[in-house]
């Protein structure tokens, strides 16, 4: 009972959903624990982070995923453009989002914005990968709510180094 007063009062963030039913993402409910001198939760096993890769070049999106398998500290899941990017995000879950800007249809911003303004997934962090990366690039991913941006010919050390520090702030 005390969980659903914190959620009334503004509290602890939880959204809705269409049933009715009240949910917290894990991000929030650690942060909450946290913020409020709480004892963390316990997991038996650390659970792999989860990682969506979204390029619509598979041989990119092929590349990043076994850069990234090599740590065998993450879980990963390839979409080749938006409208798939989308239904991994529902589905999925993700801790991260690697993204492509430029996709046909729905490209890499419209899928920041997407992320970062629906409230069960705004927790999501967002890591632009782009073959575009300008400062115009950049400013308009980081305005759409992306965490990070960086240029594909940068794949490698600073990729891994990038990513981990990103998921160290979800907890």
């Amino acid at each position: 009972m005390a969980v659903v007063n914190w959620i009334k009062s503004g509290k602890l963030a939880a959204y809705t959903t269409p049933g009715g039913h009240r949910r917290v993402p894990i991000a929030h409910f650690r942060a909450f624990l946290q913020a409020h001198r709480m004892p963390p939760l316990v997991e038996e096993v650390p659970a792999k982070r989860k990682i969506l890769i979204v390029d619509d070049d598979p041989a990119v999106a092929a590349v990043t995923a076994k850069l990234l398998r090599r740590t065998n500290r993450y879980e990963l899941v390839t979409a080749g453009n938006g409208f798939a990017a989308g239904i991994q995000v529902m589905t999925f879950a993700p801790d991260l989002v690697i993204l492509d800007l430029m996709m046909p249809q729905l490209d890499g911003f419209q899928v920041c914005e997407m992320i970062k303004s629906t409230p069960e997934t705004a927790y999501i962090k967002v890591l632009v990968l782009t073959g575009y990366h300008n400062p115009e690039n950049e400013q308009k991913a980081l305005d759409c709510g992306a965490n990070a941006c960086m240029g594909k010919p940068g794949i490698g050390d600073a990729l891994q180094e990038k990513v981990a520090e990103l998921l160290e702030s979800v907890q």
